[in-house]
């Protein structure tokens, strides 16, 4: 008799130690996951003013995004500015060339992202260049 009510028992014991809290504990981890936006460069644009400045502007989506930029002159990188908070980028002009700019994008996902701008053409004249 009471190795008939000895089995159930155990056979009970065993399948509620089954039901742990392991699934719980995981489940609020998954769901800060899925909440979580990946980082992404929605649009990134360069415009020239008056052969004086570039001005870069850029949109992105993700959480605690950071952004570098490389101006890159003729095909040729030409100066590099480190990751910052700042979604928008001011540049002023001394020499004439084809500019475009390849901007970085990192957020708490850790996960770089790139695009680059079109090029533009600056031309600057040599009055301009004694002015500056």
């Amino acid at each position: 008799m009471k190795a008939k009510l000895f089995i159930p028992v155990v056979a009970g014991m065993l399948l509620f130690a089954g039901c742990s809290n392991k699934e719980e504990a995981a489940s609020p981890k998954k769901a800060s996951e899925q909440s979580e936006v990946k980082t992404e460069l929605t649009a990134v644009s360069l415009k020239n003013f008056g052969n004086k400045r570039l001005e870069v502007t850029t949109k992105a989506k993700g959480t605690d995004v950071k952004y570098a930029y490389y101006i890159h002159k003729d095909n040729k990188a030409f100066k590099k500015i480190s990751y910052s908070k700042d979604s928008s980028l001011k540049f002023p002009l001394k020499e004439s060339g084809r500019y475009k700019v390849r901007v970085f994008a990192k957020g708490s996902d850790d996960k770089k992202v790139v695009k680059s701008t079109n090029a533009v053409n600056v031309v600057i004249d040599d009055k301009d260049k004694k002015d500056k």
